[in-house]
């Protein structure tokens, strides 16, 4: 693989994985919510040997984004061969069972 887009990307799963496609050269695309992660992570995978690696910012709650991430990274790729979904959080159980916009708030972000 070596056009990889990677959703969720300053997760430490995430981070973990695409050191290992940068070893290999891949050429990645990288979406998270934070810039300056998503900075830091980029300047990481180079230092490690990525061919090539752009980043988008994108809360992927909001879902009318997720078209203009697929092309985006598409574009910039030239293509995509895989897709490595690490975004998600670990909500408050209790706060779950209690409060169902709370739980629902959870299963947006990670289902």
């Amino acid at each position: 693989m070596n056009k990889i887009l990677i959703i969720g990307a300053t997760s430490a799963q995430a981070l973990a994985t695409a050191r290992l496609f940068a070893a290999e050269g891949a050429n990645l695309f990288l979406a998270g919510r934070d810039p300056q992660k998503l900075k830091d992570v980029s300047a990481d995978l180079e230092a490690r040997g990525a061919g090539f690696v752009k980043s988008m910012v994108i809360d992927l709650n909001d879902f009318s984004r997720h078209p203009e991430l697929i092309q985006t990274a598409a574009e910039s790729l030239d293509g995509l061969e895989a897709v490595l979904i690490a975004h998600g959080t670990l909500g408050d159980q209790a706060a779950g069972q209690a409060d169902f916009t709370v739980a629902h708030e959870e299963l947006k972000t990670n289902l």
